[in-house]
């Protein structure tokens, strides 16, 4: 019975160390979090974690005064809300995608609203196309008709973003009717 005690204790230790190590290792590319108005737990479990929610967008002017800053190095938008097969689609940018995956496994990053990348775990190569749909897929009507072609798989990360497929954020704003920020050109 003693050594079962001791080696449950040890079992005990060692999880909760790898859990610990495993959450500060996904936060490590999130040097800080800026969100619209909120709760601020829900904006780090989204971001980091990619934990379903429905976050505010943070305004426009905000926003240009934070990438503006002198002492900011990457500001990227993170757009949530749609999903393949369960994984979640987050709309980013570019030098996102290259901040998390330190360069790609293979491919390139995406450079249109058709185009994609997938993380590590995702079960995509390159050259797949993929139709996400709104939410998780739960709902009969969550379906848009808007289709992403795999141009890129991302190194693994070790963080939950290698289970996701990035994509550029303005092709989400679309997808939602929502203002991408460009003119018609």
């Amino acid at each position: 019975l003693i050594a079962i005690s001791v080696g449950m204790g040890i079992g005990l230790i060692a999880q909760e160390r790898g859990l610990r190590e495993g959450t500060a290792r996904a936060a490590d590319k999130f040097d800080l979090i800026v969100a619209a108005p909120g709760s601020e737990i829900t904006a780090m479990l989204a971001a980091v974690y990619l934990q379903p929610t429905a976050l505010p967008l943070l305004d426009g002017e905000t926003y240009s005064k934070i990438e503006s800053h002198p002492l900011v190095d990457l500001v990227a938008p993170l757009a949530f809300g749609d999903s393949w097969e369960g994984v979640p689609v987050v709309g980013t940018t570019p030098s996102f995608v290259d901040h998390l995956s330190e360069g790609l496994r293979t491919g390139r990053v995406f450079e249109t609203m058709t185009e994609a990348v997938a993380g590590a775990n995702v079960p995509l190569a390159v050259g797949d196309t993929i139709e996400p749909v709104h939410g998780d897929g739960s709902d009969d009507f969550s379906e848009h008709g808007h289709v992403y072609a795999i141009v890129g798989k991302m190194n693994r990360t070790g963080s939950p973003w290698d289970n996701a497929i990035l994509v550029s954020v303005e092709s989400v704003w679309d997808v939602h009717a929502l203002p991408v920020g460009h003119g018609p050109d």
